[in-house]
């Protein structure tokens, strides 16, 4: 028995200095000035609230986030759930915008119904956002091997020239920033530092660069 515990007792001290270190770890990567000086550090790319509609939380956020998403991406279907319940963690406290990408130009059609349908307006803007989600939502959760025929029901008038213009934007942001991995994830314009995942952005609600 005292041999035991003799035995075990480096290991259980080698897990509480991992433990302790961990909750250090953690309480730095929660420090908002930590974040912001790693945030500038990262590649900075331009973006503003004309680069895209397709918009979800709270638009004047101060904590921005743009992503370069492709509908048919399956890190990018991974990624929209995270996004959904980060939102739900802070309240819809941030702003986040979704640049649409393809694989192939014969793709290109199904980001123009997403545009589409995000461009159908309805009577107030608490409506939209919740048709946008509950869209991208049903959208990577089961409409993919559908392909164009998930809109076919929607009755979206595919000949509104708004609808070619918005496009345009993202692929006008594509080429200026010329980022092409999907899913990206910009914080304010910078991008995410690897040392961080996405719900880490919850304690950065207030985050004023």
């Amino acid at each position: 028995m005292v041999l035991s515990v003799h035995l075990l007792a480096p290991k259980l001290n080698a897990d509480r200095t991992n433990q302790s270190l961990q909750q250090s770890m953690n309480s730095l990567k929660a420090d908002e000035d930590v974040f912001a000086a790693l945030l500038k550090k990262q590649p900075f790319y331009e973006t503003n609230d004309c680069d895209s509609v397709i918009r979800f939380g709270n638009p004047d956020s101060k904590l921005r986030l743009s992503i370069l998403s492709n509908p048919y991406c399956n890190p990018c279907a991974k990624m929209h759930k995270r996004i959904e319940e980060l939102l739900k963690q802070t309240g819809n406290a941030i702003s986040v915008q979704y640049i649409l990408s393809s694989f192939t130009e014969e793709m290109n059609s199904t980001n123009k119904y997403l545009i589409a349908a995000c461009l159908n307006p309805l009577a107030s803007r608490h409506c939209e956002e919740e048709r946008r989600s509950n869209l991208f939502h049903d959208w990577f959760e089961k409409g993919k091997p559908l392909r164009d025929d998930y809109f076919k029901e929607m009755g979206l008038d595919m000949n509104n020239p708004a609808i070619e213009a918005e496009f345009q934007k993202h692929e006008a942001w594509k080429q200026k920033t010329q980022i092409k991995g999907t899913p990206t994830v910009l914080v304010n314009g910078f991008k995410l530092p690897e040392s961080y995942k996405i719900e880490d952005l919850r304690f950065f609600t207030d985050l004023d660069l």
